[in-house]
């Protein structure tokens, strides 16, 4: 467990140096953040003197934002618990299937731990200086740390900002935060982990064309399903199609096995193949 923990630090840190993670963090609050103000202040002409930027954020920006998610309404204390999580699912699953945080933020880390250390020696110089190591702690080690830094590119860029509109725009409600901070803070990561960054990682060892075909197809996702849904299929293949989004977006009884399954296939998959890779 020490050595583990060790190499969990060693990881991370190689992670959280990258230039990647910083632009992305700082990038994505400023646009969460301070952009926001900025188009206030730039649009302050237009709009009547008496309206405050915090009454143009609860009735001009949020209600945009709402509608370019495809959400029903920005949860409120008056909504069930299950409505709640369930639209801060769909926006954390919406975050990180994107151009920006597939392949700026997680696939250079999904490459800088994966598929670039056997490449460049570190497994070996790894596995011969801070001996006794098994292999399986610098598999244990890695998955640890990705999946922290995950968290942390989470945490900063979607529960942060969120609780700073629902703290000042829609007011204080123990409800509907405490939800955001268990869902978008704990729970949705390593859902969303399971679902969609272990393949990433197995995909990233068998070559680096598999992980960017597979970041792209992560990152065209989105855009993908709204495209589909507009196709003019029969009113029958219609209902199946929503009837799939409807159970994928809010049905956490299927989400929770499927992440399992496919979570635990490709780390299994993932840690048989480093097992066997000859150093």
């Amino acid at each position: 467990m020490k050595q583990i923990f060790k190499l969990y630090r060693h990881y991370l840190k190689k992670l959280l140096k990258s230039w990647n993670f910083w632009i992305f963090v700082a990038f994505s609050i400023f646009i969460s953040l301070a952009l926001p103000y900025f188009l206030f202040v730039f649009t302050k002409k237009t709009i009547p003197k008496t309206i405050s930027y915090k009454e143009w954020l609860g009735g001009v920006l949020i209600p945009n934002l709402i509608r370019e998610q495809g959400l029903s309404g920005f949860p409120s204390s008056q909504d069930n618990w299950k409505e709640i999580a369930s639209n801060f699912w769909q926006i954390s699953s919406k975050r990180i299937l994107g151009f920006a945080f597939t392949f700026v933020f997680l696939s250079p880390a999904v490459s800088a731990l994966i598929s670039t250390p056997p490449q460049d020696g570190e497994d070996k110089t790894v596995l011969s200086i801070a001996s006794p190591i098994k292999r399986d702690d610098l598999v244990i080690s890695k998955i640890l740390s990705l999946f922290t830094y995950f968290w942390m590119g989470i945490f900063l860029t979607l529960t942060l900002p969120y609780f700073f509109y629902y703290c000042f725009v829609m007011g204080f409600s123990a409800k509907v935060i405490f939800i955001l901070l268990l869902t978008t803070g704990l729970v949705f990561p390593l859902l969303l982990f399971l679902i969609f960054v272990t393949p990433l990682i197995f995909f990233d060892m068998l070559g680096w064309l598999l992980r960017v075909l597979f970041g792209f197809f992560l990152a065209i996702l989105v855009s993908l399903w709204y495209f589909i849904k507009i196709v003019p299929f029969k009113n029958e293949t219609k209902e199946i199609i929503n009837k799939i989004g409807e159970t994928f977006s809010s049905n956490f009884l299927v989400i929770v096995p499927v992440a399992l399954i496919i979570g635990t296939l490709f780390l299994y998959l993932y840690r048989e193949r480093f097992r066997k890779k000859d150093f």
